[in-house]
């Protein structure tokens, strides 16, 4: 009985973790909301997912390599499933894809190949999937941070660090580099009199990058203007824009660098950029990233903005999708997959049940392999004895004819010593007759 429900168990178990599997590798993902069967286009929208090349334990380090090869295969199994089942037109990354601000040219390849795997799903797929690279701190830097290689290198490989794209039903997706947005005004110190040539080219170059989303939202808003219709705008950007405390993880927070006047660090856009670009746009919707939690709030009791929830493993592989309606309408959903830490639970446990399986196998060809002997020496032993018993019933028989034969010739002795004892009784009664 024992024995039997042991064979069940295994045989349960086993395709309960492959079932389970099949789940996680390709059913993981369940939006909070029903999709929508009508929706002309579906946007993908993504967060922080910090791709690292080195880290900040150094390359070499076991644990660094091992995390940074995990999320790749973490962050392409999400995209997999995002491509397969969804099927979107347009995928718009939020900023932080990696860790590239302070990264020299070998380690930015990598870094692109890396993401580049992630996005393979997508690279790959039959339905053409547009992908739009927001800018963040971690690729870019904050305001002071920026460098104009690094710029020029972003651009080259992932466009314009401020754009926009139109849907055939009319909705503006506006895509926004707000780092250096609230970079001070003043950055040349009054003491000097002539400021170096060098000095004068950068503070150009950052009042540029400041002036370059503006351009681009008057270019919006005259298209709006053009086609006498009030085209919904969805506002990105990697840069939360300004909340009153305790209203997301992060409260408000700005670093200034003494020296330029230029944002060092920041959680979130200060209150008057925020509202000049709420105001300037009009946005139908506003999604951000950089938190990491994620949160929702409403500007203006109008406006409203999502701060999306980190893709990284330990937030639970968050993404949202936007779907378009033929009636200009939309709807949001937020998805997501499970965390590292139970990923490496069902890691561990199925990895654990492999190993009781394989010494379950073990133990029982062995146990086998013992009754094989006892089996084999049973049947020497029999054969043995067999030979045996046919020796001593040879044996036997071989004696058996000899005392027979023994008895035989006795028996003629005896008949013979008769036979003679009567003829010659016979010859003295013949005597004494004559």
């Amino acid at each position: 009985m024992a024995k039997i429900s042991f064979q069940f168990l295994k045989i349960f178990t086993t395709i309960f973790l492959i079932l389970v599997w099949i789940l996680i590798l390709n059913f993981g993902i369940v939006p909070s909301s029903k999709l929508e069967k009508q929706a002309t286009d579906r946007i993908i929208v993504a967060a922080d997912l910090q791709i690292e090349q080195g880290g900040f334990r150094g390359a070499g380090n076991k644990y660094q390599e091992f995390n940074e090869k995990f999320n790749v295969f973490y962050y392409r199994l999400i995209m997999k499933n995002i491509a397969k089942y969804f099927k979107p037109s347009h995928l718009v990354m939020l900023g932080d894809q990696f860790w590239s601000e302070n990264s020299g040219e070998e380690d930015f390849q990598k870094l692109k190949q890396k993401l580049n795997v992630v996005l393979s799903p997508f690279l790959q797929s039959k339905n053409e999937v547009k992908i739009h690279n927001i800018s963040g701190n971690h690729d870019l830097g904050y305001g002071n941070q920026r460098r104009r290689y690094n710029n020029k290198r972003w651009i080259k490989e992932y466009g314009k660090l401020n754009t926009y794209f139109q849907l055939k039903t009319g909705q503006i997706f506006l895509l926004l580099d707000t780092l250096s947005l609230d970079n001070k005004p003043s950055q040349i110190n009054d003491n000097e009199v002539e400021p170096s040539e060098k000095k004068m080219k950068s503070v150009k170059y950052h009042q540029e990058l400041a002036l370059n989303p503006l351009k681009v939202i008057d270019k919006v808003n005259k298209i709006r203007k053009r086609d006498e219709s009030n085209h919904p705008v969805f506002l990105f950007s990697h840069l939360p824009f300004y909340k009153p405390d305790n209203n997301c993880a992060d409260n408000f927070d700005i670093e200034y660098s003494e020296r330029t006047g230029r944002v060092i660090e920041q959680t979130m856009l200060t209150e008057s950029t925020s509202k000049h670009l709420i105001e300037g746009i009009n946005p139908a919707l506003i999604m951000s990233g950089h938190d990491h939690v994620g949160c929702q709030y409403l500007h203006s009791n109008r406006f409203k903005e999502i701060t999306v929830r980190s893709m990284l493993a330990e937030y639970g592989g968050h993404f949202l999708i936007i779907e378009i309606l033929p009636d200009g309408g939309f709807y949001v959903s937020h998805c997501g997959f499970i965390t590292h830490l139970t990923f490496f639970f069902l890691c561990l446990l199925s990895a654990l049940w492999v190993l009781i399986l394989s010494l379950s196998f073990v133990f029982s060809k062995k146990k086998n392999q013992k009754n094989l002997i006892t089996l084999i020496k049973e049947n020497i032993s029999q054969k043995v004895e067999k030979k045996i018993n046919e020796k001593e019933r040879v044996k036997n028989a071989s004696k058996n004819e000899k005392k027979k034969n023994g008895n035989k010739k006795q028996n003629k002795r005896k008949k013979n010593s008769k036979i003679s004892r009567q003829k010659k009784k016979n010859q003295r009664r013949k005597k004494k007759a004559d």
